[in-house]
């Protein structure tokens, strides 16, 4: 009879390791939880209060406290980079997506000393390729202090309301763009989706491939009040990512 290999202190270090490891990510998850908890709370007090804009400061500020060497923070539709600037200070790698040069022009020179803000002038959809940026009828170049660069969208059917410029932006798969991150290592600690409209088949795509499950945090603002077509598309997205993930992991509703 073979006898029980015996254990040998690489061993005995490797499990006591491995052992501290599982012990840090629970407590990872629980600060996690933690902090979900918080800002939901937080944020309804701010929704009935009416302030809007201290939602967002505050769930951002909240999150950031948690960053680490080797999170990946992506703000898709950026526009100047109020989420982002909440991060660029952390250790985290932060990836701003914006089509409007306008944008990003002001974002480069905002973050010209912050190396881990990555900036991307593109729009992000489910698909890679070109569309049509819209603008306000009302839109001016001067980024910072106008807030007609809000709402700007690459979604067709929403020239009717918006009336002003249009030209042809570039177009990233921001779940392909994901996927890529994931082989490579990284930690996407923060998912911030608010796109204009573009958010329903990226939603479909990542419940179908289950890549919630591989994010931390999804914080996403659906836009289907200005898409009545697509309501029960939207009904039915939100009922199956509801029955599958707890609402402070992808939150729907965050402004």
């Amino acid at each position: 009879m073979t006898e029980p290999r015996k254990m040998i202190p690489f061993d005995l270090h490797r499990m006591k390791m491995e052992e501290l490891q599982a012990k840090q990510q629970e407590r990872l998850a629980q600060q996690r939880r933690n902090l979900f908890a918080q800002f939901q709370k937080r944020q309804g007090d701010f929704i009935e209060q009416g302030k809007r804009a201290g939602t967002l400061a505050y769930v951002a500020a909240t999150a950031a406290r948690f960053m680490r060497p080797g999170d990946v923070v992506i703000d898709c539709g950026a526009n100047i980079g109020s989420f982002t600037d909440s991060f660029a200070r952390t250790p985290a790698r932060v990836i701003a997506f914006e089509p409007n040069p306008d944008c990003t022009a002001f974002m480069r020179s905002r973050f010209a000393d912050r190396p881990n803000v990555v900036i991307e002038e593109a729009a992000v959809g489910a698909a890679a390729g070109e569309a049509d940026l819209y603008y306000h009828g009302h839109y001016t170049s001067d980024v910072a202090n106008d807030k007609s660069s809000e709402g700007s969208s690459i979604e067709p059917s929403m020239a009717r309301l918006l009336t002003g410029k249009s030209h042809r932006v570039p177009v990233i798969d921001i779940v392909a763009r994901m996927q890529e991150l994931l082989a490579e290592g990284a930690n996407i600690a923060i998912l911030k989706l608010d796109i204009e409209g573009s958010e329903l088949e990226v939603l479909e795509r990542l419940f179908e491939l289950d890549l919630f499950a591989r994010i931390t945090m999804s914080l996403v603002e659906t836009h289907e009040r200005n898409f009545p077509d697509r309501a029960e598309r939207f009904g039915a997205i939100r009922a199956r990512i509801a029955g599958r993930y707890d609402p402070m992991h992808v939150f729907l509703d965050w402004v």
